[in-house]
C-alpha cells in the first residue's frame, strides 16, 4: 500500500496492514475468492466487518498481463469497533491483538481447507482390535519369510511346500500382487492421515501416530484404514456433541 493511502487509515489498521505477510493474504484469497497463485496482494481497507484486498491474478498465457482483482473477506463475527487515533495506546494495542489473532485463525482455516484437510484431528494410534487383523499380518509375514528362505537358502524342509516349481512361482506371483495392493493401501492411508492432520502431530516422522498407522497399514491392509476411519468418526461425533452442548 502506498504511503498516501496508508496514512488515511487509523493507526491500529496501519500497524496491522504493515505486518500482514503475503503468504497469509495468498492463502485467504485462494480460499475466499478462488484466486490461483495471486500476486502483489495489498490490503486497502479494514473495517470491523470485513477486509478488502486488491491483487493481480496471473493468467495461463505467460505473455498476458495479470488481471487486477478486488476481494472482500468478511470477519465473522465482526471485530470490535476500531479505536481512533486519539484513543489510548492500550486500547489500540488491544484491538490490534484481537484483529491479528482473528486473521491468523482465518489463515489457518483457509490453509487447512485449501489443502483438503478436515477439522477433525485424529491424535491417537489404535492397534488391531480383531483377530482377523492379526491373522492377516501373520499370513503376510509368514509368506514373505517362506519365499525369502526358499530364494536365499532353498532348505529341504520347504520342498514340501514349493515342489513342483510352479507352486513356488505361484506363491511369488501372489505375494507380488499382495505387495501392489498393500502399496496402494499405504498411499491411500497417507492421504487419510494428512486429511485428519496426523502428519502435524509431534514426532510424526519417527515415533508418532503417523508412522505407526502407516506401518500397521503396510502389514494389515484395508482393516487398518477402516479402523482409522472409525476413530475419525468417533472424534467427529465428540466434537459435534461438544458444539451442541456449548449452544
Amino acid at each position: 500500500m502506498d504511503p498516501t493511502t496508508l496514512i488515511q487509515h487509523p493507526i491500529p489498521v496501519r500497524n496491522i496492514v504493515l505486518q500482514l505477510p503475503q503468504a497469509y493474504l495468498s492463502s485467504l484469497l485462494t480460499f475466499h475468492d478462488g484466486a490461483f497463485q495471486p500476486l502483489n496482494a495489498i490490503v486497502t481497507k479494514i473495517t470491523p466487518k470485513s477486509m478488502t484486498v486488491t491483487y493481480s491474478q496471473p493468467l495461463r498465457e505467460p505473455w498476458a498481463n495479470p488481471l487486477p482483482r478486488t476481494a472482500t473477506i468478511a470477519f465473522t463475527p465482526p471485530l470490535p469497533p476500531i479505536p481512533s487515533d486519539s484513543a489510548s495506546e492500550e486500547a489500540q494495542y488491544e484491538w490490534e491483538t484481537i484483529c491479528a489473532a482473528r486473521i491468523r485463525e482465518m489463515e489457518e482455516e483457509a490453509t487447512r481447507r485449501n489443502e483438503g484437510r478436515s477439522d477433525i484431528v485424529v491424535t491417537r494410534y489404535l492397534l488391531p482390535d480383531h483377530y482377523m487383523g492379526w491373522l492377516s499380518i501373520l499370513q503376510f509375514v509368514a509368506l514373505t519369510v517362506l519365499i525369502f528362505m526358499q530364494i536365499k537358502y532353498a532348505p529341504e524342509v520347504l520342498k514340501i511346500l514349493f515342489e513342483p516349481e510352479w507352486k513356488f512361482n505361484a506363491a511369488v506371483l501372489v505375494h507380488a500382487a499382495i505387495l501392489v495392493k498393500k502399496s496402494r493401501d499405504v498411499m491411500n492411508m497417507n492421504d487419510k492421515l494428512r486429511k485428519h492432520q496426523v502428519d502435524k502431530l509431534p514426532g510424526w516422522k519417527y515415533t508418532g501416530p503417523w508412522m505407526k498407522w502407516l506401518i500397521t497399514c503396510a502389514f494389515e491392509g484395508w482393516r487398518c484404514a477402516k479402523r482409522f476411519e472409525e476413530e475419525a468418526a468417533r472424534v467427529g461425533r465428540e466434537m459435534a456433541a461438544k458444539e451442541k452442548k456449548g449452544k
